[in-house]
């Protein structure tokens, strides 16, 4: 949990984003596990992967995560019940994206829902990929969106430029989790240790290969949608590995010591570095905490502005496209005031509605209005701000 990520947990729809990494989590724990027969764990590492394929995309990663950790895991399993295993799981997970991409599956749900695509157009994803691959710049789009994508979750400190501390931070994160894999497979000393490191190999794996199938669909769209709070849900567990796995690494280190003052040093010296990874998170998280007050406040303006959608000219300038998004804002009004979720009532006239008007004025701190123009068409330009909500949950303290 990260309050960085605070999209995920403020929109409703992002519920099916989250769930490939939750059974991420729980592939890695039975596979990993060593009550589990090869059978048990066989249904669970099918059983996961599918229900993260037909959850959100990228939860078809989960696949490779569990073949290889079904192939790979060196202790306690034979040569001959690892193939196994790891072959049951590859055919299962054949005959699972098989029918996931050959099924003759029609969009039935609004453009709006769907990226934009009408019933019976290609997915999005697959028309960009062909954008990106296709030229030189293309290639260089995605090589940026990889690797700002990877150092997302730690870029919200830098408010100058994060997307290009995240390409940085993103290439620093890389190289640390290379140097990790490395280490597992030809420093492992022993079964125990690599099955140990094992998980944390496989999380970070899952959360590259995610960035880069990500970078290959919507690096054509833009760049920028690399550093969005949403898709850190995924590549977070790069960082995640790097900790674990070097978590473990700094344990084995403080125990190959010699002597007991040498091993006091060294313990003293991973304590220190714990406490240093943890104060780096009071930053961002303080960052997620003010970001995800803000979207509260401005979804307390949206649901007011809401009550006079039916008062709106239709041939009036918006950011909502007229002929798909607007019926479902108007449907989604009706449901929203059926069920008492509104907070406010839907106006057929130009007022206040349960709102107290004030002539008094606001100070500065609250509201402020900077310049009010005449801009072409006869429309007054307004910039300025108002603070919306309170401690007493007021639904505004300034309206234009």
């Amino acid at each position: 949990f990260s309050p960085v990520q605070y999209q995920n947990f403020l929109w409703g729809t992002q519920m099916a984003y989250l769930l490939p990494t939750f059974f991420l989590c729980l592939s890695l724990w039975g596979m990993g596990s060593p009550k589990l027969r090869p059978a048990g764990k066989f249904v669970f590492g099918a059983t996961a992967a599918t229900l993260a394929t037909y959850s959100f995309g990228h939860g078809i990663l989960v696949w490779p995560v569990v073949v290889c950790m079904a192939l790979l895991a060196r202790e306690g399993q034979s040569l001959a019940s690892r193939l196994l295993l790891a072959g049951g799981l590859a055919a299962a997970a054949a005959l699972v994206i098989g029918i996931y991409f050959n099924w003759n599956y029609v969009n039935s749900s609004h453009p709006a829902h769907a990226f934009g695509a009408e019933p019976g157009q290609r997915p999005p994803g697959l028309q960009n990929l062909e954008q990106t691959l296709g030229t030189d710049d293309g290639r260089k789009r995605v090589k940026r969106y990889f690797l700002t994508s990877l150092g997302n979750p730690y870029a919200r400190v830098f408010q100058s430029d994060p997307a290009e501390a995240a390409r940085s931070l993103g290439t620093w994160a890389l190289a640390l989790f290379a140097g990790l894999v490395l280490w597992g497979f030809w420093r492992g000393r022993s079964a125990a240790d690599f099955n140990a490191l094992l998980p944390w190999l496989a999380a970070g794996g899952f959360a590259v290969s995610n960035a880069f199938l990500q970078a290959l669909g919507r690096a054509a769209i833009s760049g920028n949608r690399a550093i969005l709070p949403r898709y850190i849900s995924s590549t977070q567990f790069l960082g995640i590995a790097i900790v674990g796995g070097g978590a473990l690494l700094l344990h084995r280190w403080c125990q190959s010591a010699e002597g007991g003052e040498s091993r006091v040093r060294r313990e003293g010296m991973a304590v220190a570095l714990g406490l240093a990874l943890a104060a780096l998170q009071v930053p961002s998280w303080s960052y997620g905490r003010h970001k995800m007050a803000a979207w509260e406040l401005a979804r307390r303006q949206e649901q007011f502005a809401l009550s006079y959608m039916n008062l709106r000219d239709p041939d009036s300038p918006s950011r909502i496209d007229k002929e798909t998004a607007m019926p479902l804002v108007q449907r989604g009004i009706a449901v929203m005031e059926e069920r008492g979720l509104l907070g406010f009532p839907v106006l057929d006239e130009w007022g206040w509605g349960d709102v107290e008007a004030l002539d008094r004025d606001l100070p500065k701190s609250r509201a402020d209005i900077w310049r009010a123009v005449m801009a072409d068409g006869g429309l007054l330009a307004i910039e300025g701000w108002a603070e919306f909500g309170g401690d007493d949950n007021r639904p505004a303290d300034g309206m234009v």
